[in-house]
């Protein structure tokens, strides 16, 4: 019998572990190598910190659709899923996340997308340059700011 356990394929057939092992399959191959289930899942170790939460990360996309709509459902719907109001508390964070970087990238990134908006960028952004300065805006198809450098002067003969 002690052959029969040495020769097995998987060190482990149960739930047993399965969170750190999803935590090293995160950091060894990144967050994009997840299903939408799993990041669902590992969220969820976060709110019910003694279930198996794959069963349930599977049930609610299948109920909402999504990992978005998920993620997007308001808590009372959350909750008359079978979560529990610490579990929906975490699924508030990832939104609330997004929400925060898209606004520092609008900060970042300006959209100068007409003549009024340059203006104002000219006059607030660039406050500090040099009269007589030249400088190149590089702008995305969106125009969105990407970088602005110092275009040197080059005399032509």
């Amino acid at each position: 019998m002690s052959d029969v356990v040495a020769t097995r394929p998987f060190s482990s057939t149960g739930p047993q572990g399965h969170r750190a092992r999803m935590r090293e399959r995160l950091l060894g191959r990144g967050p994009a190598a997840l299903a939408d289930y799993e990041v669902l899942e590992m969220l969820l170790f976060l709110g019910i910190p003694r279930r198996d939460t794959k069963p349930l990360a599977k049930e609610l996309i299948n109920r909402f659709g999504s990992l978005e709509a998920v993620l997007g459902a308001a808590s009372d719907r959350l909750e008359r899923a079978g979560l529990r109001p610490e579990a929906t508390a975490v699924l508030r964070v990832p939104e609330e996340a997004a929400r925060r970087l898209a606004l520092a990238e609008a900060r970042d990134r300006p959209v100068l997308n007409n003549w009024d908006r340059l203006l104002e960028y000219l006059d607030t952004g660039l406050a500090g340059a040099v009269p007589g300065q030249r400088r190149a805006l590089l702008l995305d198809n969106r125009n969105r700011l990407l970088d602005q450098f110092e275009v040197a002067r080059t005399r032509v003969i």
